[in-house]
């Protein structure tokens, strides 16, 4: 049945996408597909990040874990291996909270109605106007932020982002698909709360933009963040080579000492967004 519902998400948005439109006519489709997983949502948002304690090590992500992750002198980040099948954001973000993948469809059906529902938000998203852009054009940080062919769109419609991110919420509810930083977003929302993106040490403003704490869509929310890694596989991983993402990973640490400790913090209190 999510596989059929993702289905029909992706049939709104690709015919949305083909006229150009930004789908306001279909937006109630897409609000009663949301309360159909009302449910779902809240389940996800109850799951505790600390699924991974007995879960395989990924050795060639632990390499790429940059030494700038929160009190990192402290704790020593491992990467869990993940199943690279173009859903690994999502297999990554389910085996943090209940240790299978099999929840992933439900996350990549969840990421896509949020983006779909919430088109204004990402296009304006805070993050565009706290960034330091460092003399480069909203547009470019803007392109940063899109997968290929959401870029593709974006730059063939004078620029449109309603359309481009309409894109992103397309891709999202296509199985297998890459994601990008868009997605890593609307996850933060979809969890109730913050998602760290790590990405390894580069001599990029790429790293400068996406590298850091995002905050979900809400005003309260939990303190407990996930940690995600843009990590590489099979492909060109020598020092010097550039670096270009195909694979995410989510992080857990470990106690200096080498005893198991989760990246939770206490729920006792609600925590306020910026």
């Amino acid at each position: 049945m999510m596989d059929q519902d993702l289905g029909v998400l992706y049939d709104i948005l690709d015919c949305q996408l083909k006229k150009s439109k930004s789908g306001d006519e279909l937006k109630e489709s897409v609000i009663a597909l949301e309360r159909k997983y009302t449910k779902q949502k809240e389940f996800i948002r109850s799951l505790e990040s600390n699924a991974h304690v007995s879960l395989a090590e990924n050795e060639l992500a632990n390499s790429f874990i940059p030494k700038d992750l929160p009190s990192s002198a402290h704790k020593v980040y491992k990467a869990v291996k993940t199943t690279r099948n173009g859903d690994s954001l999502y297999n990554a973000l389910s085996l943090a909270l209940v240790g299978i993948e099999s929840y992933a469809i439900l996350l990549r059906l969840l990421v896509a109605l949020e983006l779909a529902l919430n088109v204004d938000f990402f296009t304006n998203h805070p993050k565009f106007t706290y960034f330091p852009s460092g003399g480069h054009h909203p547009n470019t940080v803007f392109s940063l932020c899109l997968t290929g062919s959401s870029n593709k769109i974006f730059h063939n419609s004078d620029q449109n982002r309603v359309l481009a991110t309409w894109s992103e919420a397309c891709i999202a509810s296509k199985p297998k698909e890459w994601s990008g930083y868009f997605h890593v977003t609307a996850l933060s929302t979809v969890l109730a709360r913050p998602v760290f993106s790590s990405y390894p040490n580069c001599q990029s403003w790429t790293r400068d933009f996406v590298h850091g704490i995002v905050y979900p869509q809400m005003a309260t929310f939990s303190a407990d963040p996930v940690f995600l890694l843009w990590s590489q596989e099979g492909s060109d991983t020598k020092p010097e080579a550039w670096y270009e993402p195909n694979h995410f990973v989510s992080l857990y640490s470990v106690k200096a000492d080498g005893f198991y400790k989760s990246d939770e913090t206490s729920k006792d209190e609600p925590t306020t967004g910026p």
